[in-house]
């Protein structure tokens, strides 16, 4: 075969040399998390060696393909546990690897020792695997060891794919026994990464058992030019990506194993009613559970059970619950008509628009501003005088 470009060649080749120059400055930026910042240089290298054997046969470059042919086979296995150990290190404030760690990349391990033969094999050995299109009429063997290893390297990536949503969910509820703010922990970068590495990992499952039958030539194409596509995006958002509440641990805030005295309990609540109605602690924007625990003289594990257990919800939502009835309150006080809706959140203790407007609809079932203009007092008195003056209106009417 001879050295030839065309725009998909360029296009696999492009998304090789980003990956891993965007790996390269992630691993040399010591701002921000610079763990996180090594797994995702380790998946964005992953993705740029795995379609550099595509690069290879799209460009006609046979004999150096041989040698790269079965890097895929180990390193889409290293996907998923690499993956999981990226979100820990994002949502964790220390994060390192233990020893127990390593024996997610066992499977991985064991597909680089199966093909180490491959590479003592002979040359044309090697082409006639590479040159012979795999289809569900003549299998070889190595064409099903081929196939079995691609599902299985699916059951894999799925089955890392749920520990992690199972991880943040836990997550998500520990931020909300401790937090009453959390738009700084911004989880889009998050969910949008695991969808793009879900898409990445269907597309190859149809292209890799279905349309492999009809050309695996095209397959590897469009493989290759996804995963270019998919490289380009992480680079840009990754070096983007917005930071997020980190955790010491998901245990961190945990519920007493024994009954809070009912004497404790009355306490807290008239404590809890007082502090809340007098100096409205939740129009503080940054009060999380340590603030309101210190106010109480008491410690976090018994504030988080008692709101937990008594009020039967979480410190976000007990929050934010009276922050929307201030807010309700603000909208409908005729003193408060000239400000803005923003200005009324942020004093309500609101610090972001697409903050208040979802957890307000969310209580309430309507915007904000819908419910100025529903509820506002200058509107009924407006409805009262219309209504009283068709009245009048048709009691004279039927005089006449």
């Amino acid at each position: 075969m001879s050295f030839k470009i065309d725009i998909i060649s360029i296009i696999i080749l492009m998304g090789i040399v980003q990956g891993y120059f965007l790996a390269f400055v992630l691993l040399h930026n010591h701002n921000g998390n610079y763990e996180s910042n090594r797994y995702l240089a380790i998946l964005l290298c992953a993705f740029s060696t795995s379609i550099f054997n595509i690069f290879l046969l799209q460009a006609g470059l046979l004999q150096l393909c041989i040698y790269t042919s079965k890097f895929s086979s180990f390193i889409i296995l290293l996907f998923g546990p690499v993956l999981f150990f990226y979100i820990r290190s994002l949502i964790f404030q220390v994060f390192h690897l233990q020893h127990r760690d390593w024996f997610h990349f066992i499977p991985a391990l064991l597909v680089f020792l199966r093909f180490i033969p491959y590479y003592f094999a002979d040359n044309v050995t090697k082409k006639s695997f590479i040159l012979s299109p795999i289809n569900f009429e003549s299998f070889r063997p190595d064409h099903y060891e081929y196939l079995i290893i691609i599902i299985c390297a699916q059951i894999h990536f799925w089955i890392y794919l749920f520990v992690i949503q199972r991880l943040l969910n836990q997550y998500r509820q520990s931020v909300k026994n401790y937090y009453s703010n959390i738009e700084e922990n911004n989880l889009n970068w998050i969910r949008f990464f695991i969808s793009l590495f879900a898409t990445v990992y269907i597309i190859f499952l149809i292209l890799s058992i279905i349309l492999l039958k009809y050309n695996y030539m095209v397959s590897f194409n469009i493989l290759g030019v996804t995963v270019s596509l998919a490289i380009f995006i992480l680079g840009y958002h990754g070096l983007k990506q917005t930071a997020i509440i980190t955790l010491s641990s998901l245990k961190t805030i945990k519920s007493e194993s024994t009954e809070l005295p009912p004497d404790l309990v009355q306490s807290l609540a008239d404590q809890l009613n007082k502090l809340m109605s007098k100096e409205k602690l939740y129009t503080a924007s940054e009060l999380n559970l340590d603030d309101l625990a210190k106010k109480l003289s008491t410690s976090r594990n018994v504030l988080s059970q008692f709101i937990n257990e008594c009020l039967q919800t979480n410190f976000f939502d007990y929050i934010n619950g009276l922050r929307v009835e201030e807010m309700k309150r603000l909208l409908l006080d005729t003193e408060k008509e000239y400000m803005t809706i923003y200005a009324l959140a942020a004093e309500a203790g609101f610090n972001a628009k697409s903050t208040y407007n979802r957890i307000f609809k969310q209580f309430t079932g309507m915007t904000p501003s819908e419910f100025r203009q529903d509820h506002r007092p200058w509107k009924i008195k407006e409805e009262e005088t219309s209504d009283s003056y068709q009245t009048t209106d048709s009691s004279h009417f039927m005089k006449n």
